[in-house]
């Protein structure tokens, strides 16, 4: 027996012969068969819940699709039936599962379609793809929907469905006072949100209102320095013009005095000049007392000079020095009178940084505090429009229902 062509079909077999083949397959029993793929029905029964038994699968076509490694096709038909009651959930009312049967227990359900199987190497992998969708698969014991759970249908159901009137007519009700309530929160949140920006606005004008009042007092000091510290030279200068004038006149009457002097000792000089022709002098001596009056001279001439020298350079001094303390008094008047007005204009700016900081800080205070409201108002509205959604919901099941079982 030989391999089918690959990708070729193979027409439907009669059913007979066909489990004849697959049971020599499977069994492996003629070396000329080959492997036919794996048991389909374990594999369909291993996909489906714990919930279903596979009672039957019939294999209506197949195909090789690849020999290696090896992946087959094929198209089923199958029998299956659930172990117990299946049911379907199909909302919630008054925090209780309303559920629907899906499948009873031992009902057996049809199902058909195709499934493609794989080897890896050690074991098959298989997937199926039904004709239609199942929708009795959708079901589930009622233990897997929790403990409250009702059933559409059974006794009692319409004293739950009485019953989960008056509580959803209860939480609709919560649910319009929570409308009401966030609707008045959101008109105080805004109503402080515009509040919070004319203050922001006249906090902002106030500063620089007193930014520009500050920086004319600033001018206003920084010129009212320059004419204190002119008003203090031209009294430094006054101060200085009078002692220089003192050195001044020092000086004149150092000189007038050694003038003086001179021009006396210069008199007495010339009287000796005019005693000597009175005297009958030999020529020698004459020459002699001639050459001493002359030496005398020259010294009395020498040492006018040096003390009017002396005089002129110790009137330098003085002015010097002078000139020196007044300019050391000028720099230091200037540094104090600076370092006040800077002291001042530092003192005003830290007072309106400090200020601009305090406000700042409340402002902050304020942002966070709206930031907080708002972020709680956003919360209260998803609560609000998931309420209203859930609502919603349940109120249109109910109203099915209600409708169902009148």
């Amino acid at each position: 027996m030989q391999h089918p062509p690959v990708r070729r079909r193979i027409q439907s077999l009669p059913l007979k012969w066909m489990a004849c083949v697959l049971i020599v397959c499977q069994s492996a029993m003629l070396a000329g068969c080959g492997d036919y793929g794996p048991d389909m029905k374990a594999e369909l029964a291993g996909k489906l819940s714990n919930q279903w038994q596979v009672r039957g699968l019939q294999i209506k076509a197949w195909e090789i699709v690849r020999r290696e490694p090896r992946q087959w096709h094929y198209r089923f038909t199958a029998t299956v039936l659930p172990t117990e009651d299946l049911y379907k959930k199909i909302g919630t009312l008054n925090n209780t599962a309303v559920l629907v049967p899906a499948a009873q227990k031992g009902e057996v359900e049809s199902l058909s379609g195709t499934a493609d199987a794989r080897f890896d190497g050690e074991s098959w992998r298989s997937q199926f793809d039904f004709d239609r969708a199942a929708a009795f698969f959708d079901g589930a014991p009622k233990t897997a929907h929790g403990a409250n759970i009702v059933i559409v249908g059974n006794p009692g159901f319409h004293a739950f469905l009485a019953s989960a009137e008056t509580e959803l007519q209860k939480r609709e009700e919560k649910l319009g006072n929570d409308e009401a309530l966030f609707s008045q929160r959101t008109g105080e949140w805004d109503a402080s949100n515009n509040a919070f920006k004319e203050s922001v606005q006249q906090i902002q004008n106030d500063l620089e209102s007193e930014q520009k009042q500050l920086q004319q007092e600033q001018l206003n000091i920084r010129s009212s320095v320059g004419r204190e510290v002119q008003a203090a030279s031209l009294g430094l200068q006054a101060e200085m013009r009078e002692r220089l004038d003192g050195h001044r006149k020092d000086l004149d009457a150092r000189n007038a005095t050694l003038t003086q002097a001179y021009r006396a000792k210069m008199q007495a000089l010339q009287a000796q000049y005019r005693d000597m022709q009175s005297q009958r002098l030999s020529r020698d001596e004459y020459s002699e007392r001639s050459r001493q009056l002359r030496e005398q001279e020259s010294a009395i001439q020498k040492q006018y000079r040096e003390q009017l020298d002396l005089a002129r350079d110790t009137y330098s001094s003085r002015v010097k020095a002078t000139q020196q303390e007044f300019d050391a008094r000028r720099a230091r008047l200037q540094d104090d009178i600076t370092s006040d007005v800077t002291a001042n204009v530092e003192r005003s700016g830290a007072a309106l940084q400090e200020k601009r900081a305090r406000q700042q800080g409340s402002l902050q205070t304020s942002q966070d505090q709206l930031m907080d409201q708002r972020n709680k108002l956003e919360k209260l509205s998803s609560d609000v429009q998931s309420q209203k959604a859930e609502l919603a919901q349940q109120r249109q099941l109910l109203e099915q229902l209600k409708t169902q079982a009148n």
